[in-house]
C-alpha cells in the first residue's frame, strides 16, 4: 500500500517537473512575497493579464472586472485557477508600488499574483503574445488584452478591449476546469 502511494506521489511530481518544463511561457517575475517563474502555472487554468499603476483608468478597471470574475468562480474552480497581473513599466513600477495597487483595488492574494518582471524576458513574453506597448513614462500605453491559458499552456481565449465580462470570464474559467 505504502508502495503505490509513493509510486503514485513520484509519478505525479515527475509529470508535473515536465509539464513546467515543456510549459511555453517563460517568465520569472517578482512579487511582494517572493519570486515566481509562470512554468509553475503549469496544469492550471491562468488568467494572465499586464497593467501599470499610473494607468489612470484603464487598468484599475480590468482588475475590478477580474477581481470580479475570480469572486464568480464556485470555489472549487477558484482554488484551481491561477490569476497573474505583471506591470508593463518595470522602470517605474517598484514590487511595493504593485502591492499597494493590488491592495487598493481588494485583489485576493491568494490566488492572484501582481509582479513585475525585467526586460528583455517580459519584452519576449509581449511579443510571443502579440501584445504591443507604445510610449514610456507618462506616455506609456498597452493594448487591453486578457489571456486565459489552459494547463498545458495553450491561450484558450483572447479578452481585447477595456469591457471585460466577468460573468463571461468566469464561465469559461469554470467550463475549461470541467472539460
Amino acid at each position: 500500500m505504502i508502495f503505490r502511494v509513493l509510486l503514485g506521489a513520484l509519478a505525479l511530481w515527475s509529470g508535473l517537473a515536465h509539464a513546467q518544463d515543456s510549459y511555453p511561457w517563460q517568465l520569472q517575475f517578482k512579487t511582494a512575497e517572493r519570486t515566481v517563474e509562470l512554468s509553475e502555472m503549469a496544469g492550471e487554468p491562468l488568467l494572465l493579464s499586464f497593467f501599470f499603476t499610473s494607468c489612470p483608468y484603464a487598468c484599475p478597471m480590468q482588475t475590478a472586472n477580474l477581481r470580479q470574475a475570480q469572486k464568480n468562480l464556485p470555489e472549487q474552480v477558484k482554488e484551481g485557477t491561477r490569476f497573474v497581473s505583471i506591470s508593463i513599466d518595470p522602470k517605474r513600477d517598484s514590487v511595493k508600488k504593485i502591492d499597494t495597487f493590488a491592495k487598493r483595488h481588494g485583489v485576493d492574494d491568494s490566488h492572484w499574483f501582481f509582479g513585475r518582471a525585467e526586460n528583455p524576458q517580459l519584452q519576449e513574453l509581449l511579443d510571443k503574445l502579440a501584445l504591443e506597448t507604445v510610449g514610456e513614462g507618462d506616455e506609456l500605453d498597452h493594448q487591453m488584452s486578457v489571456f486565459l491559458i489552459n494547463g498545458a499552456g495553450q491561450v484558450v481565449q483572447r479578452y481585447v478591449g477595456d469591457s471585460l465580462e466577468p460573468v463571461r470570464v468566469a464561465r469559461d474559467i469554470t467550463y475549461l476546469t470541467h472539460n
